[in-house]
């Protein structure tokens, strides 16, 4: 299993946590956010608090001031998006008394700017990191500079080893998804019963921390559909049709998918600046199922 402090996230959390006043950690649940801040906490000191524990919940929303100003810095708070704006605003409130780097490492299930119960975005004060699940690369210990080679040189890729994979060695490692829980699994059946079990737990609870569902019975069906879709362009039209729904309804329910990290939208590609701010962008089902690599 890949260790926390050789994930790229962790580079990417350790050299901003020396720059910034605030680091938002932010990626889907069970990704390896909770870990990834432990071990930060473990290496730099500071205080590590978790609003998935009730009594530490009960705490920042009752006095958000005293909570956000408790604990030996770098003060690591979990799950943040759960302590709701007075507790982001109290965040605030500190940091703009104190412009020592480092005081903050945060983390977040749900796109921290999205969020519609959050009016504050910290804009200024802190910055991201983005954790998905393992990718190819961290799962296979292989180095994750293919994009850099391809687009090196024409030669760039030659020199490169042949491979021992089958094809049935890669499809088990896109079944097995990039979720570190899920790689214990040993069958087919176990890694199904988890993701279900993820699916219904994110849209009944994250979702619905922010946002009316009405028709959560047609959430799976939508995200089926994005992942046959998974690439291309994705039609309201065709797709609130399909669903019996208004485009209204899909469009909402697109963007909840996106904020809690079920989805992600890839932006067009073109050489031409102008042709990628006109051009639709696409929608791809990132989680639960194979890993970015």
């Amino acid at each position: 299993m890949c260790d926390p402090a050789d994930r790229p996230a962790w580079h990417r959390l350790v050299e901003r946590a020396g720059a910034f006043r605030v680091v938002l950690v932010n990626g889907p649940r069970q990704a390896g956010k909770t870990t990834l801040l432990r071990q930060f906490q473990r290496s730099h000191g500071g205080s590590f608090r978790s609003l998935d524990d009730a009594t530490t919940l009960r705490s920042a929303q009752d006095a958000p001031t005293d909570f956000a100003d408790y604990g030996a810095v770098p003060r690591v708070i979990d799950e943040i998006q759960r302590g709701g704006d007075d507790l982001v605003l109290a965040i605030k409130y500190l940091v703009d008394r104190d412009n020592r780097r480092g005081q903050f490492v945060l983390s977040g299930s749900t796109r921290f700017l999205t969020v519609p119960t959050l009016s504050e975005s910290l804009a200024g004060r802190a910055v991201f990191v983005d954790l998905w699940p393992l990718s190819t690369a961290e799962r296979t210990g292989a180095p994750g500079d293919f994009c850099e080679r391809a687009f090196a040189g024409r030669d760039s890729l030659t020199d490169a080893d042949g491979s021992a994979w089958t094809r049935s060695d890669y499809v088990d490692l896109f079944a097995g998804g990039g979720y570190p829980e899920v790689l214990e699994f040993e069958t087919p059946a176990q890694r199904r019963a988890w993701f279900d079990g993820y699916l219904s737990t994110v849209v009944l609870r994250d979702v619905a921390s922010f946002a009316q569902i009405q028709h959560a019975d047609v959430v799976p069906r939508l995200l089926a559909m994005l992942a046959a879709r998974s690439g291309g362009q994705t039609v309201l039209a065709d797709m609130a049709r399909e669903l019996g729904l208004n485009h209204a309804t899909v469009r909402n329910y697109l963007g909840y998918l996106d904020t809690v990290f079920l989805t992600a939208r890839l932006p067009p590609w073109s050489t031409n600046l102008n042709s990628k701010l006109v051009k639709t962008p696409k929608t791809t089902r990132r989680t639960p199922g194979s890993p970015p690599t």
